[in-house]
């Protein structure tokens, strides 16, 4: 059953996605015809994906930590990327190769 409508127009409706759409948007996503179009190229599947990123605000010294054990590591830093209480942070990318994963 499609989502909720939460934008009519005359030749078209926006709704809410749905769990029933996701293996559609991914079929669309994936296409050749579509993906040339996308600035980020990289597989929408793990059997394809080679690497997990995560994006961690510079406080969060915990956060951080957790990543670090989990086997990520700090591969770079985004200046001033995230305005939160009304100042600017910097953000952490950190990287998991998948022949890092461990399994």
């Amino acid at each position: 059953m499609p989502g909720a409508v939460f934008l009519e127009g005359d030749s078209i409706n926006l709704r809410t996605v749905e769990e029933g759409d996701l293996e559609r948007i991914r079929d669309i996503y994936n296409h050749p015809e579509v993906r040339r179009f996308i600035t980020n190229d990289r597989p929408a599947n793990l059997e394809q994906e080679r690497d997990l990123v995560a994006r961690v605000i510079e406080s969060n010294e915990a956060s951080q930590q957790v990543w670090e054990k989990l086997g990520f590591t700090q591969e770079g830093e985004l200046r001033e990327e995230i305005f939160r209480n009304g100042e600017y942070e910097n953000a952490y990318i950190y990287g998991l190769l998948k022949e890092e994963w461990g399994g």
